[in-house]
C-alpha cells in the first residue's frame, strides 16, 4: 500500500473523527466534572507538575494544560479528548497493521488485505458509540489517554521486537509507565504485551524473559502510587487492602458475581449499541446459582473455550497464499483469539474482585473495544471473498455506527437533555433524579427541580446531596425553617458537606444572624476551598456588620479562584466600591458582571441607579440604548431606560420604557410596582 493511500486513511479518520463529534465541542461539563474539574483548585495551580506521586498524574497535567490554555472554556476540554480519541483508533490500525506483518502472517495476507483489516479496526474503533462516554464526558480523560499511552507502549514493544532495535523497546517502556500514571487499568499492561509475544512473536524461552522482565517491573508503579510510601509495612497492607475497595458496601464475591452479568451487558453494547446509559441501574447478584448469574458465567466460559479453540486451530495455518486470498480462516483465527482474551483481558482490573462504586459503566469498554475492533476486522477480511461486498459491509457498519455515535452526542449536548435521557432509562435510581434536579434548578426551573429532589429523596432517604438541594429550593421559596431542617438532615447524613454549611450561612444572614452565618461560610470554605459562592456569601456577610477589608479580601480571593464561573462575585464587589465611594470601579466590575451572565437583572440596575446617582442619566440612555441594539429587547434594559427618564424628567418616555419592561416580563413585581407609582404620580 503505497504512502499517499496512507496519508489519505489518515486524513479520513482524522475528518471522520472530528465530524462524529462535532456536536460537543461547546456540550458543557457533566457528572464527576465539577468535582475533577471546575472545582479542582490543583489543577489552576502549577504547583500540580511537581506532584509526581499523584496516581493520576499525567491526566491531572493535561487538564491543567486545558486550563491554562483556555480556563473553564468546555470546548478546550472536548478537544483534547477528540484529539486523544483520534491518535488511539491510529494506533489501533498501526498495532493491527504491525502484527499482520510478524511471521505468523508472512505470506498469508496480500499489502490490501492487510490495510483493509487495519483501517476498518480503526475505524470501527473510532465511531463505535459505546466509545462516547470516554471521549465525550470530559473527566473520562483518564481512561482514553491512559489507552492511547497503553497502545503507543504496545506498538513501540512490536517495533523493538520485529526490527530488533533499543530505542523503541526504552519509548515503550516509558508509554507504559505514562499509561499507568495516568489509570489504574494500564496495570495489565505488561500482561497484554506477554500475550502478544506469545501469540505472534517468534523466540526462544529465554530472549522471551529478556524482553519481558523490565516490564514486569512497571506493575510496581500504581501499588506504590496508591500508598503512602513513609508508613511502616503495617500501615502500608492496611493501605493496599483500603486502597483494592472503593466500594466498602459491595463484598468481592458480590461484586464478581455481579460482574458474570456485566460483561455479558457489554458484549451486547459492542455488538447491539442500543439504550446506553449514563447512570445504569443494575441489580446486585450474591449467588453463582443465581440463574442470570449462571448462565452468564456459562455464556463467557463458551467464549473463552471459543478463543481456545480458535488458537489451537491456528496452529495448522495453509503455508500457501490462495489467489482469491479469502477464507483463510486459520489465519484470522489466532487474531481473533487475540482479540477475545484482549477483550477479557482489558477489563479484568475494573471487572473482578476490586469493588467499584458504580459496577458498570460504559468508558470502562474503552480499551476492551480494541479486542472488538480486530475481530470484526478480521472477520469481514475472512468471510467475504469479494472486495466490493467487503467494502459496501465495511461502509454500511461504519455508517451505522458514526450516526449513532453523533445521535447519541446530541444527548450530551446539555446537563437537562443528559440526565432526562439517564432518568427515562434508570427511573428507579435516586442519583439520575438529583442531577436532573440540580439541572433543573440551574436552568431557573425550580418547580421541575423540586419535583426530581422530591422523587430521589423517596428512593433513598439517605441522599445527603439532595436533602441539601431541597434546602436550596426552600430557601429560594423564603420558606427558610424547612430550609434549615433540610440542611440540618443533610449534615447528619454527611457532616462534612461544604453546600449545607453554606446554605445554613445564607439562612443565618437573611435572619440578621451575621456572626453564625460567617462562622458557616468558613465551615464551607474549610472543607471545600474552591467553594467560590461561599467566598461571595462571605464577603456579603462581612460587609453587613461593616467589616469592608474582609469582605474585599474574601471577595477577592473567591475572585482568584475562578474569574469567569461566578458574575455575583463582580456584582458584590461592585457594591463594596459604591459604597467606598469608588463609582468608576464599581460600574467596571457591573458592567464586567454582565458581560458574563446577561441574563441577571440585578447588574444592570445597578449600573443604572450608579451613573444616576452621579447625575449622568444621559450615560444610562446611551449606554443602554447600545446594549439593547448588543443583546435585544430586554425588559431590564427597558426598565433602566425608564429610570434615566425618569431621573431627567421625562415622565412620557419614562412611562413608555417601563411599560415596555412590564409587558416583556409581566411577573417582575419591581416593574409592575415602578409603573403604577409613576402613573399615580
Amino acid at each position: 500500500m503505497n504512502y499517499r493511500w496512507k496519508l489519505l486513511s489518515i486524513l479520513a479518520l482524522i475528518l471522520l473523527g472530528l465530524i462524529i463529534y462535532s456536536n460537543t465541542y461547546n456540550a458543557p461539563f457533566a457528572f464527576d466534572d465539577e468535582r475533577i474539574i471546575v472545582s479542582n483548585l490543583k489543577i489552576r495551580d502549577f504547583s500540580i507538575f511537581k506532584d509526581i506521586h499523584s496516581r493520576r498524574y499525567l491526566g491531572d497535567i493535561s487538564f491543567a494544560i486545558n486550563y491554562f490554555a483556555g480556563r473553564l472554556q468546555p470546548w478546550h476540554f472536548h478537544m483534547t479528548n477528540i484529539f486523544i480519541h483520534i491518535i488511539s483508533s491510529l494506533l489501533v490500525g498501526l498495532i493491527v497493521g504491525k502484527t499482520l506483518q510478524t511471521y505468523r502472517f508472512i505470506g498469508r495476507y496480500r499489502d490490501s488485505s492487510i490495510f483493509f483489516i487495519s483501517f476498518a479496526s480503526s475505524l470501527i474503533f473510532l465511531t463505535h458509540p459505546i466509545q462516547t462516554q470516554a471521549v465525550t464526558y470530559i473527566s473520562q480523560r483518564y481512561t482514553s489517554l491512559s489507552t492511547m499511552f497503553y497502545l503507543l507502549s504496545l506498538l513501540l514493544y512490536i517495533k523493538a521486537r520485529t526490527e530488533n532495535k533499543i530505542a523503541p523497546y526504552i519509548l515503550s517502556i516509558i508509554s507504559a509507565i505514562a499509561a499507568m500514571k495516568t489509570k489504574e487499568i494500564a496495570f495489565t499492561l505488561p500482561f497484554a504485551i506477554a500475550l502478544f509475544e506469545l501469540l505472534f512473536l517468534r523466540a526462544g524461552y529465554q530472549e522471551r524473559l529478556k524482553y519481558l522482565i523490565p516490564f514486569s517491573f512497571t506493575l510496581l508503579i500504581i501499588p506504590l502510587s496508591l500508598l503512602n510510601v513513609s508508613q511502616d509495612i503495617g500501615n502500608l497492607i492496611g493501605d493496599i487492602e483500603e486502597a483494592s475497595r472503593e466500594a466498602k458496601h459491595i463484598s468481592r464475591t458480590s461484586y464478581l458475581l455481579t460482574q458474570f452479568n456485566v460483561i455479558v451487558t457489554y458484549i451486547r453494547l459492542l455488538f447491539l449499541p442500543i439504550n446506553q446509559n449514563l447512570d445504569y441501574d443494575y441489580p446486585m447478584y450474591h449467588s453463582l446459582f443465581d440463574p442470570p448469574v449462571f448462565l452468564s458465567f456459562l455464556f463467557l466460559l463458551l467464549i473463552f473455550a471459543f478463543a481456545f479453540y480458535l488458537l489451537y486451530r491456528s496452529r495448522f495455518m495453509v503455508h500457501s497464499l490462495r489467489s482469491s486470498d479469502s477464507r483463510l480462516t486459520p489465519h484470522a483465527s489466532r487474531l481473533t483469539a487475540f482479540g477475545i482474551f484482549w477483550f477479557f483481558l482489558a477489563l479484568s482490573v475494573e471487572s473482578s474482585i476490586i469493588p467499584i462504586r458504580d459496577v458498570i459503566m460504559e468508558h470502562r469498554l474503552y480499551l476492551p473495544a480494541f479486542g472488538f475492533s480486530i475481530l470484526v476486522a478480521a472477520f469481514l477480511q475472512d468471510v467475504f471473498s469479494d472486495r466490493k461486498i467487503k467494502i459496501f459491509l465495511l461502509s454500511a457498519i461504519i455508517l451505522a455506527l458514526s450516526t449513532s455515535t453523533y445521535t447519541r452526542n446530541e444527548v450530551w449536548g446539555s446537563e437537562i437533555s443528559l440526565w432526562q435521557d439517564t432518568v427515562r432509562k434508570s427511573p428507579y435510581k435516586a442519583r439520575p433524579h438529583t442531577n436532573l434536579g440540580v439541572s433543573y434548578f440551574e436552568d431557573g426551573q425550580t418547580d421541575l427541580a423540586f419535583s426530581e429532589f422530591k422523587r430521589a429523596i423517596e428512593i433513598n432517604p439517605r441522599d445527603a446531596n439532595t436533602h441539601n438541594n431541597l434546602g436550596a429550593i426552600y430557601e429560594l421559596r423564603g420558606e427558610l425553617e424547612k430550609a434549615m431542617e433540610s440542611y440540618k438532615t443533610a449534615l447528619d447524613i454527611n457532616p462534612r458537606l461544604a453546600a449545607a454549611y453554606n446554605g445554613m450561612g445564607v439562612i443565618y444572614m437573611r435572619k440578621g444572624q451575621y456572626e453564625e452565618a460567617i462562622e458557616h461560610f468558613n465551615k464551607a470554605i474549610k472543607l471545600k476551598p474552591a467553594m467560590v459562592k461561599a467566598y461571595n456569601n462571605l464577603g456579603k456577610a462581612y460587609r453587613a456588620i461593616g467589616k469592608m477589608d474582609k469582605s474585599f479580601g474574601a471577595l477577592q480571593k473567591g475572585l482568584s479562584i475562578d474569574p469567569d464561573k461566578y458574575p455575583e462575585l463582580y456584582s458584590s464587589l461592585a457594591l463594596n466600591y459604591r459604597l467606598k465611594g469608588d463609582y468608576e470601579m464599581a460600574i467596571t466590575y457591573y458592567l464586567k458582571s454582565i458581560s458574563l451572565r446577561p441574563r441577571s437583572n440585578a447588574p444592570y440596575i445597578g449600573t443604572a441607579n450608579l451613573f444616576i446617582e452621579m447625575k449622568r442619566p444621559d450615560a444610562v440612555i446611551d449606554l443602554f440604548q447600545r446594549m439593547e441594539r448588543q443583546f435585544g429587547k430586554r425588559a431590564v434594559i427597558y426598565f433602566c431606560l425608564g429610570m434615566a427618564y425618569q431621573a431627567k424628567g421625562l415622565k412620557e418616555d419614562a412611562r413608555k420604557a417601563y411599560l415596555k419592561a412590564y409587558e416583556l416580563e409581566p411577573g417582575n413585581k419591581e416593574f409592575r410596582d415602578k409603573l403604577y407609582s409613576l402613573k399615580a404620580n
